[in-house]
Parts: C-alpha cells; structure tokens; sequence
C-alpha cells in the first residue's frame, strides 16, 4: 500500500499515467533528468550547500527536468525495489544508476516520485538534500513524509509505503504453522519475526496474498517504519515476545551437544535492535531478558545469548540492573558459563575481560555495571599510577602534534582535491559505462574550483586518465564516455578559463600547468594568442611562449590572421610573439607593417624583420639611424649592433659627434662605438684611430665615460686591426683604460695559444 504526500490533497488520487503525458514518452530525456538528479543528490551528499559544485550541479539537474517539464505536464517515477519505472514501463533495469537513485529512494521509504510543471530549482534541491540524509536520519526526524510535509515543497509530491495496512487475517493460524515449520527448517529468527508480525497477508483492495509472495523487509526499513512509528509498538513488541519465547521452547534438536551459537543466523535480528531509537531499543531488550531470564540455564537460551551480539548481552544486563530486576542464580550461571571464565577461548567471550577477574555472584555482577561503583574496582597501585602519569606527563616539541598542518588538509580547495582523488580511484575499477559517465561527470564539474585553486597537477591527472581510458578500457561504452569526457575538457569555454589562470601566474607557472596546457592540445592556441597579444606589456622569456612552440604551426597562421588589428599594443604584442617563434616564413604578413603610420609599431615591424635576417630590413634601418628622432635612432642604432649588420657601419661612423654641444651627443657617441664594436667590421677602426671628440668642460665625466666605452668596445675587433689604439690605451692617463687594454691583449694571447 501506497500513500501519496501532497499538503494540498491528502488522499490519494489514481489517475493512468498516459493521461497525464501530454507527449509520447522520450525515455532519452527521462534518462538524462535521473542521471542529473543522482548526480546532484551524490554532490550534496560529498559537499557543503555552498560549494561551487553543488550550486553547478542543482543548475544542470535543473535545466534538464525543465526541458522534461516541457515534453510531458509532469514526470512521475514508480520505485520497486532496485527498479524505475514510467508508468507500466521498467527503466533500462540493467542500468547502474537507475539502480542507484532507485535504492536511495527506496531505503527512504518512497514508492513513488513526481515532479510537475513549475517546481523551482530551490525546491528541487531542497528535496534532494532531503533524500541525501542518512536512512537513520530520516527516521529519527519523523519519517521522509513528514520531512517533506515540513518543508512545504511545491510540485514535489510522494507516495510512501504505509505500514498500517499490514494487517492478519483469518489465515493467521495456517500461516503461523508455516511460518514454524520454516523456522525449524531454517532457523533464522529474523524471517520468522517478520513472517509471524506480516501474518503471510498483505490486503489491499480486498484482496489477500499469500506469504510465498511477501518480500521480506529489510532489518533497517522495519527498524524506520517502528522508530516512525508506521508500525505499532505494542503489536511489534508482542509478536516479538512470542517469537523470542517459542525459540527458547522449540530450538532445532541440531543445536544440542554443540558449544559454539551460531551467530551468523541473528545478524538480521541484530541489525534491527541496532537500528531502533534507544528507548525501543531498551524494550525489546526488556521482552529479551524477561524470557531468558525465566527460561534459565537451558541450552536454547544459551543458543540464544550466545547468538545475539555482544554489546546487546551487557546493555541487557546492565538495564535489568538499573531497573531492579533480580537475576536469577541460573542465568548468572549461563553468563558464567558463556564468559567462560576459567579458560575463555580467543574471540568467544561476550563479556571478555569484563567479568572474568571477578566471581560470577549477582551482587558483584550489579556492583559492575554501576558506574558510580567503578573506583572500587580500580587496585590502589594501579590508582597511583595513573594519578603520578597525569601530573607528570609533560607534551614533548618533537612529538607534538602538528596541529597546522593537518588543519591546512582540512581546507576547502584540500578536501576538493581529495575528493577528486577518491573519484578517480573509482574510475580506474572494473565498472560500466553509465557508472563511468557518471563519475566523470562529477570530474568535469570539478574542474573550475580546481583552477581557481592553481591545482592542476591534479587537473594533468584527469586529462591523462581520460586520454588513457579512452584507449585502454576494455569495454568501448568506456571509451567513448573517456573520449567524450576529454573531448568536454578541452572544450573552448573551458581553455579560455585555463588559460587566463595561466596569464595571471606568467613567471610563477609551474611543470603541471605547462604539461596540462600541452595535453589540451592545439586548442589552446586562439586563447593563448589573444591573452598574449592583449597585453599592455609583454612579458620576457613567458612560458605561454614556451606551450605554443609545441602548435608553432597554428600559432603563426592564428597570429597572421590578426596582424590587422587596429590596436597599436596588440599588434606590437603580435609581432613580438613571431619573434619569439623564430616565424620567418611570416614575412610576407610583416611587410606592409614597416610603413605603419605608427612609429612604435614601424620600429617592431623593423626588428621583426632584423631577427628574421631579411634584406628588405637595411633601407629601413638606415632611415632609421638617420632620423632626427633620438628615441628611433637610438633604438636603430642599438639594433645594428644587435644584428651586426654590417651594411650601417658607414652610416653610424657618419652619426659620431666630434663636437658634442650637448650631453645627449656623447650619450649617442657611447652607443655607437658599442654598436661598432658588436659588428666588429674592422673598416672602422681607422676612423676610431683619428677621431676626436671635444666637450666643454661642463661634461668632463661624461666625455671620460665614452673614452672607456670606445677602449671597451676594442674587443670586438680582430686584434691585429686595433694594435695601435692599445697602444694609446696603455699611455692613457685613465687607469681604467689601461686596465682594458691590458685584458684585451691577454685575452688575445690566450686565444692565440689554443
């Protein structure tokens, strides 16, 4: 039986679900919509409410039920056991998480789920949070109906399995022997419980069903529905108390003559005291101890204690003390004899080392589970030493603990790597496809909170785990959801998020980012270009240069393509960047920039064209040093030198002020005789040889500075060509000078010898 949840309608209303369609089934779009849900359910299960994943996830869940929503007036799921349905139609049972968010569902208690047209994207999570609480939890809090109920969610509506119409009818006794010749064949209490509590008969319609047809409860949904009270305690506690009693009379004679319980036949039965609320949990116990205790020491109650587990033996004792049963001689001597006192054998004792120090009397017994009473139990030695380690126990530095460090594991961007870890640990397993897509799914979510946190060894660990399975998993539904995964990694949305987090770093990027951006591959190349060309100021030796050397190809025709910018930064930015590539098969792309209007642009269109060794560049250089612009000579001046370009030697010596009126002109003087010297064409030295510069006095220092320079700038000459100006150099009044005349002939010999 089924009861629907609706604040505005409590009864429930039966209405055919192909009425309610309003379009034929797309079992695609269904599919898709559980898959989201599952996903976002499983991320407010791993991450806080405020997490960026979570607020990604509850978007993209949300998105697609709206795009359901708006084929079908509603969508309504029907829950049996690890199955979906739609209508009279099962969902794909073979699929993985069907059964997964089916099993989630069930374990809460619901039969049934719909979604109308309407339902908000915080309604929507608020209910998958609901759903995402522990099966205890959602006991304890009343029931999933009454969490819902509480929190009034609209166009969200449920039906539950309602306890109350399990009923017995006139087939009780029938049933009942059964159910006792069953027993005895299997001898598991728990399917005898609930057997006896069902009565073999469900009725619903009028109808009754026999209890070959009854599936079993499970120890925790039974456990939910008496701690919701769905079940009625009394009628719980009364079946109970027969079945505990008719175990203790008809144990199966196989267990006579045996010494060891086998406690593998209660695990169920101890399931269900684990999961009640204490305050049942204490009355069933209660029904437990009143039957043993009156049975006494007989080998069925033996078999009995000996099977439930050990914690529930001492809790039952313990409450019979606290409540001032008296317990009787012949059950103290069964604990006695269980606890096997005088030789308990490893792992056999229920009360282990509890009771063994002390004799087996009632009186000592109570004494023992009184708390207040255990100092009496403590020997005076022992005491004292206790007492002198707590006074004297001081924390060693060395080995305290390092609080810091584990509370830095403990932040957010920490726990998000960890997580990821975890998933990808899961991804490595033997699972389907439909398992693999969804735990890649929740990879890709991942990845901006990744980025933002500069974690991209972990992020070079996806890509390569997608690359990798992508070839190696041996089912090709695998493959493709790898290959379908890397292919959303490298999406262009994405790349330009990469990429900007690499451009903030620039000097500070390190090995994993530069691997990750080369296994994006050749799509990084527009992105990276832009944010290179962008730029107000370029950066030296950036590795974003370094990633594109790998796409040089790409990189040119992408930079080609935007040389006619307007923007003077970008495509000075540009220009600098096919420096960087070495890129002379470019130059045809340059050429119309050496006329740019503008100069700074013209200047680095020149230089291009220098660095690429090309011809065409010597005119415009020329002009260049020429110029009546001292920043555009200076710079052509400083890139002859560079280049060593040998065809300006005649212009620059004709540049030489002999006169320099202003301190500017031995500035230029000192740049010159260094351009001279790095082309080391020895035409010019005969010039150096009888040129003399005068200055006033005013610029004494200056006019000292570009003597040294000129004496500096000898030893890019051959050395036989500049023999006499050494010379001058060694009887120059300037120490300094002499010391660089005196390095260059010993580097001269030095050179000669080898």
């Amino acid at each position: 039986m089924v009861r629907k949840h609706n604040k505005e309608n409590d009864h429930s209303t039966v209405v055919p679900y192909d009425q309610k369609m309003s379009a034929p089934l797309d079992t695609k779009q269904i599919a898709e919509t559980v898959l989201e849900l599952n996903i976002t359910r499983k991320n407010v299960q791993i991450y806080p409410l405020g997490h960026e994943q979570v607020r990604q996830s509850i978007e993209k869940t949300y998105q697609t039920l709206l795009k359901t929503l708006a084929i079908h007036t509603e969508l309504s799921l029907g829950i049996a056991k690890n199955s979906l349905m739609i209508g009279d139609s099962l969902l794909d049972p073979d699929n993985a998480v069907f059964k997964e968010f089916a099993k989630a569902l069930s374990l809460r208690g619901i039969a049934s789920l719909t979604f109308e047209k309407g339902v908000g994207k915080d309604t929507l999570l608020e209910f998958l949070c609901a759903i995402s609480k522990r099966p205890s939890e959602v006991s304890a809090a009343g029931g999933i109906e009454k969490i819902l109920l509480m929190a009034s969610l609209p166009k969200i509506s449920i039906r539950t399995i309602d306890y109350s119409q399990f009923y017995l009818t006139e087939e009780e006794q029938t049933i009942r022997e059964a159910t006792k010749r069953k027993s005895e064949d299997d001898d598991i209490i728990w399917q005898d419980f609930i057997s006896h509590f069902l009565s073999g008969t469900l009725s619903q319609s009028g109808e009754d069903v026999s209890v070959d047809d009854i599936d079993p409860l499970s120890p925790m949904q039974f456990a939910n529905a008496l701690n919701s009270g769905q079940i009625g305690n009394v009628t719980a506690l009364d079946t109970y108390d027969r079945i505990v009693s008719k175990h203790l009379r008809y144990t199966s004679s196989r267990r006579k003559g045996s010494d060891e319980g086998d406690a593998s036949k209660f695990t169920d039965l101890n399931i269900l005291l684990q999961e009640l609320s204490p305050e049942l949990r204490r009355q069933f116990l209660s029904v437990t101890f009143n039957r043993c205790d009156t049975r006494g020491n007989i080998p069925e109650t033996e078999t009995f204690l000996r099977g439930m587990a050990q914690k529930f033996v001492v809790d039952m004792l313990q409450q019979a003390n606290e409540e001032g049963k008296e317990i009787s001689p012949s059950l103290l001597s069964l604990v006695h004899k269980i606890t096997n006192i005088e030789g308990a054998q490893p792992g056999r004792s229920i009360l282990d080392s509890t009771l063994s120090p002390y004799e087996p009397s009632r009186k000592k017994l109570q004494h023992l589970f009184k708390r207040e009473d255990h100092e009496s139990f403590i020997v005076p030695e022992y005491d004292a030493l206790l007492q002198q380690v707590t006074e004297t126990s001081q924390l060693d530095p060395e080995t305290t603990f390092p609080l810091e460090e584990y509370l830095e594991t403990m932040s957010s961007s920490h726990l998000d790597i960890q997580i990821v870890r975890v998933i990808i640990a899961f991804l490595e397993m033997d699972i389907d496809s439909s398992e693999y897509e969804d735990y890649a799914e929740q990879l890709l979510a991942s990845v901006p909170s990744l980025l933002l946190s500069g974690a991209f060894s972990i992020l070079l660990i996806i890509a390569e785990t997608f690359d990798r399975h992508q070839k190696e998993k041996p089912e090709l539904g695998t493959r493709s959801s790898a290959e379908s995964a890397l292919k959303r990694l490298k999406d262009p949305e994405l790349i330009t998020k990469v990429i900007r987090v690499v451009n903030k770093m620039q000097a500070s990027v390190d090995s994993d980012a530069y691997k990750f951006l080369l296994v994006l591959g050749a799509k990084i190349v527009p992105e990276t270009v832009a944010v290179l060309a962008g730029r107000e100021t370029a950066v030296e030796n950036d590795p974003l240069y370094r990633v594109l050397d790998h796409f040089r190809k790409e990189t040119i025709v992408e930079v080609k393509k935007r040389l006619d910018d307007t923007r003077t930064h970008i495509v000075n930015n540009l220009l600098l960047l096919l420096q960087e590539m070495e890129a002379k098969e470019a130059a045809d792309s340059v050429r119309p920039i050496l006329d740019h209007p503008d100069s700074i642009v013209k200047m680095q269109a020149l230089k291009t064209f220098l660095h690429f060794e090309n011809l065409e560049a010597i005119p415009y250089l020329r002009k260049a040093i020429q110029s009546t612009n001292n920043n555009i000579s200076s710079r052509a001046i400083k890139w002859a030198g560079q280049y060593k370009i040998q065809d300006v030697v005649t212009d620059l010596i004709s540049k030489i002020k002999r006169i320099a009126v202003f301190r500017s002109d031995l500035h230029l003087n000192k740049n010159i005789f260094t351009a001279l010297g790095q082309i080391g064409d020895s035409s010019a030295v005969e010039h150096l040889e009888k040129l003399k510069v005068r200055s006033f006095p005013l610029y004494r220092k200056d006019l000292i500075s570009m003597r040294k320079e000129l004496f500096e700038s000898l030893e890019g000459y051959p050395y036989k060509t500049i023999i006499p100006l050494i010379k001058a150099g060694y009887r120059s009044k300037d120490n300094e000078i002499r010391i660089v005349c005196q390095r260059i002939r010993k580097k001269n010999e030095i050179h000669s010898q080898t």
